[in-house]
């Protein structure tokens, strides 16, 4: 005969109080209820909120020594942590295509901020070009 769904929440919690620093603490359930949905992908998942960096974080008994995983990029529980931890999970997706996305998002990014700085340098050009050109008539 196996386990009750309560016996198994206590076992579980005694497991993750015995692990985590007191500073953490756990987050049970949310508006969205971000905490069952990610229990719900994987059974050792957990989310506690850390009371020194006033973040959540996300946390695994999976993990050997330390439970974190990472701490949540925003302020609020919402879909978008399940979308981050879906897209982070080794487990689900090969680290190999993990890295590669993470290639293309930093190949992107150097895109980005290589055309804005060309764009600043071309702005402060054409704002100082009439300096430039009396400059150059008073030596010519």
């Amino acid at each position: 005969m196996g386990l009750g769904g309560n016996t198994l929440k206590r076992i579980k919690r005694h497991q993750i109080i015995e692990r985590i620093k007191p500073w953490r603490h756990i987050v049970e359930t949310s508006v969205t209820r971000v905490p069952e949905r990610l229990e719900q992908i994987d059974p050792n998942l957990f989310v506690c909120f850390n009371t020194k960096t006033q973040r959540f974080e996300l946390h695994s008994l999976d993990n050997k020594t330390d439970t974190f995983c990472f701490s949540v990029p925003y302020d609020t529980l919402d879909d978008r942590i399940i979308e981050v931890f879906c897209r982070s999970n080794i487990r689900t997706r090969g680290i190999r295509e993990i890295i590669r996305e993470i290639d293309q998002e930093n190949e992107e990014r150097e895109r980005r901020l290589e055309a804005r700085r060309r764009s600043e340098i071309n702005a402060w050009a054409r704002e100082h070009r009439s300096e430039f050109k009396k400059a150059a008539e008073e030596v010519y």
